[in-house]
């Protein structure tokens, strides 16, 4: 229980900023600190003010916490409660559909769908992506290890 609490903290609060910076790479790699049209002289505040402070954090992990991680975790549970194990592959498309909804549901609000619909495929991808990084991530350092110790308990 420790280790699911550990490691969906560190994927919201770590791993989910560090991935939804990646335009932001290309210029921390080079050293460019350039936000927009303004040059910051530090790292940490070239990330402060390019990545932290858009995403309004900790608000924008929290919610991630909650919203998509919390729900994609009860849902393995339920499963594994009723004796019932999710493939690799259901996993990956149980986090997509969660995060496709989330899509939907703010497009609902946020007015995306008045453009055609060939331009909101992309954002189909991004809950495809978001669903195999995430889904893998937390298969690999949650699943395993829980249904490694189930396998353990029963013999």
């Amino acid at each position: 229980m420790y280790r699911k609490i550990i490691v969906n903290g560190l994927v919201a609060f770590v791993v989910f900023p560090v991935i939804i910076s990646f335009r932001y790479w290309q210029n921390i790699i080079e050293g460019n600190y350039k936000y927009y049209d303004s040059y910051i002289d530090s790292f940490s505040e070239y990330v402060y003010i390019a990545v932290l402070r858009p995403m309004a954090y900790p608000l924008v992990p929290i919610f991630f916490l909650l919203l998509v991680l919390l729900p994609f975790q009860l849902i393995k549970d339920h499963y594994y409660k009723i004796g019932k194990t999710l493939p690799y592959y259901k996993k990956i498309l149980l986090f997509s559909l969660i995060v496709g909804s989330l899509i939907i549901f703010w497009g609902l609000f946020s007015n995306i769908w008045v453009y055609p619909y060939y331009h909101n495929l992309i954002y189909l991808v991004y809950a495809f992506g978001s669903g195999v990084i995430y889904g893998s991530l937390l298969y690999f350092l949650v699943d395993r290890y829980v249904e490694k110790t189930k396998e353990d308990h029963i013999t």
